[in-house]
């Protein structure tokens, strides 16, 4: 018994370790400095410095073997100040001048326009577990490129940080507008020799959240934003100020006439012109930053058949604007900031808005929820244009989604009147409540053993289980916030044909109800007729991480395979 015992003991204390070094971080920042610097002529200096300590092989050979730099040659250089690797035994491995190699940036690969673009590849040299990367390098740019001052940072990294400063400098005659959320640091602010320096360290940070669905706009997500732009409306214009619809106006008058000559009414006409804006150009990945805050003439980019999501909106704009259809331009920002902290470098998406509807370019469609698609939700985000600001609220669906069944033989004929969400609307008429969509379809029951058939119930396109809850992880330490909240509500009603009969299950589903929400399910039949109802209802769009295991509970029994099947035997 006595060595029963100790043994429990070592398994124990072997246990306890074990899971202590898989919490252990990959890597540390024992120091993190990002300093940004304008001077009275324009130009401006960005300095990054980091001291980096790797602990897993995995840090050392995937994560952290390599820093990436990407500039534009033509206005910017990258000056390195060091660059050397100290390991374990105190041994320097100075950085040979072949591991400093520049390349085409990846996001630049298949757009022609922007291959003038530089990446800076550093292979970190000399590593090993328990070495430490040294790196410190500045981008200058010359002056006329970037306009003003311009900065969203999310303070927390891939990895923890010690000490991580921030320090922001303009001359004393601009005005400074920031905004830390999230976390607490007290700025420390100098002012010498005619210039203002703002700096926040930062101390003991964690690692970012790798779970899904982690956005700024949620609110749990520290940032800091800055700008010397006076407001962001006049950052905005600087930027709007490119999309001209009055230059060679009539060229695309006939391009736009050209898209829409088949068509008849002006819904018609704006999808057509969307389908080409986003179908017909290939989208290149490059963002504002990465572009400098410019645009491409419209007749390059027709020429080239690719667009970055600004020359998109540009395009969408230009066009609608010579069917004189009134367009109007805004943006979506990562975050809400007091008036003048955003700038540009905070912006997320263009769209373009028509009758009151935004127009998205990078995910087909029209809708608020359409327009942020996966990255973040419409209702947390400021959405605001040269003068005003607009807030979409989620919608929710009281009328339920019908499917009318109808088994022959191992096939079954599905007419379904579903709710379309948000996410599928092209272009509705002015902001209803729902949309319906008339759809049928074809299904095959799978064939089970001793006569058996299983008949897996059909769903609408944008139902809430295809975004995959259901299989994320039992806690979350994040808020997550959902595209829209109006949960499901499905009525099935099955003809069961003569020679098959329905199994209905002696003990139903149980519902459930906490403080996510509630689910709902019921099976009856009457003669030949059954009827399935499956109703899944959400209080909120923003589950809370004491909220959350309340609403993953909802996802998995909506989820659940056996609630969405029925199963049937041949008599």
């Amino acid at each position: 018994m006595k060595n029963i015992s100790i043994y429990n003991v070592i398994l124990f204390l072997g246990l306890l370790f074990s899971s202590a070094v898989q919490a252990a971080p990959e890597a540390e920042y024992r120091t993190l400095s990002k300093a940004y610097t304008l001077n009275p002529d324009g130009s401006q200096e960005y300095r990054y410095s980091m001291e980096l300590t790797l602990f897993t092989h995995t840090a050392m050979n995937r994560t952290y073997g390599e820093s990436f730099v990407v500039y534009n040659p033509q206005y910017q250089e990258v000056k390195i100040h060091h660059s050397y690797t100290r390991q374990v035994d105190g041994t320097i491995i100075e950085t040979p001048e072949n591991a400093f190699v520049e390349v085409l940036p990846r996001r630049a690969a298949n757009a022609p326009g922007h291959n003038h673009l530089k990446e800076l590849v550093i292979v970190h040299t000399g590593l090993e577990l328990g070495a430490t990367i040294y790196l410190d390098y500045s981008v200058l740019t010359k002056p006329g490129y970037l306009t003003e001052l311009d900065i969203f940072e999310e303070i927390e990294q891939t990895s923890p940080v010690k000490e991580y400063t921030i320090s922001i400098s303009v001359p004393q005659s601009k005005s400074l507008h920031s905004h830390l959320a999230q976390v607490k640091a007290v700025p420390q602010t100098d002012t010498t020799e005619g210039k203002k320096t703002v700096k926040w360290v930062f101390r003991d940070l964690p690692a970012a959240s790798q779970a899904p669905r982690v956005w700024t706009a949620n609110g749990d997500v520290p940032f800091l934003a800055a700008s010397t732009w006076r407001t962001e409306e006049e950052a905005l214009a600087s930027l709007f100020a490119q999309f001209n619809p009055s230059q060679d106006r009539l060229q695309f008058l006939t391009f736009a006439e050209a898209l829409t000559e088949h068509v008849k009414d002006e819904e018609g006409k704006i999808s057509a012109v969307l389908e080409y804006v986003y179908d017909k150009l290939d989208l290149s990945p490059l963002s504002l930053q990465e572009t400098g805050y410019r645009l491409r003439p419209l007749d390059e980019v027709t020429a080239s058949a690719y667009a970055t999501a600004a020359e998109k909106a540009n395009m969408l704009y230009t066009l609608l604007s010579a069917l004189e259809y009134a367009p109007t331009l805004w943006a979506a920002y990562q975050a809400e900031a007091p008036d003048g902290a955003l700038g540009l470098s905070a912006v997320k998406e263009l769209f373009v808005v028509v009758n009151g509807f935004p127009l998205s370019v990078t995910g087909k469609g029209v809708s608020p929820v359409c327009i942020y698609g996966d990255l973040y939700p419409a209702r947390n985000v400021s959405i605001k244009g040269i003068k005003g600001k607009m807030n979409y609220p989620a919608f929710g669906y009281q009328e339920p989604a019908t499917f009318q069944l109808r088994i022959s033989g191992k096939e079954v004929q599905s007419a379904a009147r579903t709710v379309k969400k948000l996410t599928e609307v092209q272009f509705p008429e002015p902001f209803p409540d729902k949309i319906w969509s008339e759809t049928a379809e074809t299904l095959k029951m799978q064939e089970l053993p001793s006569g058996y058939l299983l008949l897996t119930l059909p769903e609408g396109k944008a139902d809430i289980r295809k975004q995959g809850f259901q299989s994320y992880n039992s806690t979350r330490e994040k808020t997550l916030s959902l595209l829209y909240g109006a949960g499901e509500y499905n009525v099935y009603t099955v003809e069961i044909p003569d020679g098959m009969e329905l199994l209905i299950q002696t003990n139903p589903f149980p519902s459930v109800k906490n403080k996510a929400g509630s689910y709902e399910y019921s099976l009856q039949q009457e003669g030949a007729t059954a009827t399935v109802t499956r109703k899944l209802t959400l209080d909120t769009t923003t589950i809370t991480p004491d909220l959350y295991p309340d609403f993953r509970e909802l996802m998995v029994a909506w989820d659940d395979q056996v609630a969405r099947s029925l199963l049937l035997r041949k008599k």
